[in-house]
């Protein structure tokens, strides 16, 4: 029997992807939340001007077809409940509710954190409806004055008191909603502490096998930065606060920190560029102890083959820039250890040879 798309999922991937259009077309980005229940937000919304990242981050309701329309007057509006309206009220992000009409190729948004900060009374009693004003288009003409207006929050969502909601909703790790907006909220508004990365440095262990592991680890590697980050790094972090963090993630990852990354490197199949992996090689390659901990995991036999190769890969391009007799060594050894693993062995000689001659970067090779 031919597999069948569900309407409703068709419907709101037009939405979600003629709004990615336009913010994309803006040089702004959107990223969108694998959703699980029916109370979470589509996607987050990261503001950039000129390029740089604003460290401006919302939340979006993403709603689209003609049930969020009115066949008596045509107006947009978005359809709730106390639920939502609860949700939204103590959310860590600002939240836009966005509406796209795709017979009239249209779109039109309100700003649902001021709606409920203006009228706190319905949240309680209701209506639970939001009506979106006529005016509020969202196009390419009208995109700079949606983006200023929310541009406007910056400086309330970076002070303390949502440095702290960030932190609690972070900690709860069984719901797994409220802690990506936690982390979504410590990056976006409070990068700038040292705090919210010993935070998520110290915490990282308790992420293995989470489903916002990867999630995690996008935000960690922007400590070190690779070639595909193009952010400028005086925007990203502030160059005496990177200086800090880079300090604690280098002596604070254990070797357990380590494999859990080794785990989710061999899970998504290598530091290819654009993957998991290669924000994992950035992170493992400031770590003061590197060596002897990649060393300690490949040739440690109650690890997994696969983990033990790519710790082992992962070392010689590392060491060869150093000792091309140390690699040697290792290659040998690894053989030796485990037999059975010739064509790893001849993998790893050929990486070195490539990498010996090759001007790229050597994270892109090892994959």
């Amino acid at each position: 029997m031919p597999m069948r798309l569900n309407p409703t999922i068709a419907t709101s991937r037009l939405g979600i992807d003629h709004v990615r259009s336009i913010v994309g077309r803006q040089r702004s980005t959107v990223q969108e939340i694998d959703q699980h229940n029916d109370v979470g937000n589509d996607a987050y919304i990261e503001f950039f001007a000129d390029g740089i990242a604003t460290g401006c981050c919302i939340a979006a309701q993403i709603k689209t077809g003609d049930s969020y329309i009115s066949r008596s007057t045509g107006s947009y509006f978005i359809p709730a409940d106390r639920n939502h309206f609860e949700y939204w009220h103590s959310h860590i992000l600002p939240v836009v509710g966005i509406v796209y009409d795709p017979d009239a190729d249209r779109v039109r948004w309100v700003d649902i954190t001021a709606y409920l900060r203006d009228n706190p009374h319905l949240i309680e009693h209701g209506p639970y409806t939001i009506h979106i004003a006529d005016d509020h288009i969202l196009d390419n003409q009208t995109f700079r004055h949606f983006q200023e207006h929310f541009l406007s929050y910056r400086d309330s969502y970076a002070q303390t008191d949502k440095l702290g909601d960030a932190l609690e909703r972070s900690a709860h790790r069984e719901d797994v909603d409220a802690c990506r907006d936690g982390l979504q909220a410590l990056f976006s508004y409070h990068r700038h502490r040292v705090s919210s990365w010993y935070y998520l440095i110290s915490c990282f262990r308790h992420f293995r096998g989470h489903r916002l592991l990867p999630h995690l680890i996008s935000k960690l590697c922007m400590i070190p930065g690779h070639m595909d980050i193009f952010w400028h790094r005086e925007n990203m972090i502030q160059e005496d606060i990177l200086v800090a963090v880079q300090e604690l993630l280098a002596t604070l990852f254990s070797r357990d920190d380590v494999l859990i990354l080794m785990e989710i490197t061999s899970l998504s199949g290598g530091f290819q560029r654009g993957s998991v992996g290669q924000g994992c090689d950035a992170i493992i390659g400031i770590l003061r102890n590197r060596d002897e901990v990649l060393e300690s995991i490949a040739f440690d036999v109650t690890v997994n083959e696969e983990i033990r190769y790519f710790s082992i890969m992962l070392l010689v391009s590392y060491v060869q820039s150093k000792s091309v007799e140390r690699c040697y060594q290792l290659i040998h050894r690894y053989k030796e250890a485990f037999p059975d693993c010739e064509d790893e062995v001849g993998g790893l000689t050929r990486i070195m040879h490539v990498e010996r001659k090759s001007p790229t970067p050597r994270h892109f090779l090892v994959g």
